[in-house]
């Protein structure tokens, strides 16, 4: 809806229909979970300020001063400008042996690295609907995020999903620090998957035929096999 709402605000006069986007979660509920939970933390995306790296640093620090060995691996590209300066704050703020730049990697490896955690760091500042998050629910874990329009319309009513205002950092290291100092993160484990699973693409590809074919009316039906919680738009652009 958030994304709706902005086509309508550049001027779009069509009538807008909003479908969610799957995820095949397979790859991710089947993998074997790792008896060892090494890594505390991970952030997956794209390494830049819109996705909230500088944020995920400084989160980190805080949770460092509570948790002195906390351990977060990173995934995902990094250009070499982008690089140079996170690299700098994470020397300068004292976390070169708290923080792992694992780079760009292969599916595989990006799953295995899931097993291996604990929590899902996510302070993305701008999203449209959060595919991450979601990989990270199917994989057992629970996802701490910025309370971004988006998950509120996907992912937010999951259990483990918990949420901070956009830009606190004290409120997301504290989250964080209760999460791994709780030890048992078994029942997110469970809830996680199995709020995933309402992503697949059987019934994303559903609802998308009912809307090329022009079949809407019974959207709701459509809505809640989606798991979107989306109504479509109708009327100018919206």
């Amino acid at each position: 809806r958030h994304l709706a709402a902005r086509f309508k605000d550049h001027g779009a006069q069509s009538m807008v229909v909003v479908n969610g986007i799957g995820l095949d979660a397979r790859p991710f509920t089947e993998a074997e979970c790792s008896e060892t939970k090494d890594i505390d933390a991970i952030f997956i995306g794209r390494h830049d300020p819109e996705k909230g790296v500088f944020d995920m640093v400084r989160i980190w620090a805080a949770v460092v001063r509570e948790l002195p060995e906390a351990k977060l691996v990173t995934v995902g590209s990094c250009n070499p400008r982008i690089n140079k300066k996170l690299t700098s704050l994470i020397s300068s703020l004292g976390l070169t042996s708290n923080i792992i730049m694992a780079g760009t990697v292969e599916d595989s490896v990006k799953i295995s690295l899931l097993k291996r955690s604990r929590i899902c760091l996510f302070p993305s500042r701008v999203e449209e609907w959060g595919i991450v998050p979601q990989e990270a629910l199917a994989a057992g874990l629970p996802v701490v995020c910025y309370d971004l329009p988006v998950f509120e319309e996907n992912i937010k009513q999951c259990e483990s999903v918990f949420t901070l205002p956009l830009g606190d950092i004290e409120g997301m290291a504290r989250r964080v620090t209760e999460l791994l100092s709780v030890g048992d993160l078994q029942r997110y484990a469970a809830a996680g998957p199995v709020f995933a699973g309402r992503f697949g693409w059987d019934a994303v590809a559903e609802r998308e035929f009912r809307i090329l074919t022009g079949d809407r009316a019974d959207s709701s039906a459509v809505d809640s096999a989606s798991g979107s919680g989306v109504e479509p738009h109708t009327g100018d652009g919206s």
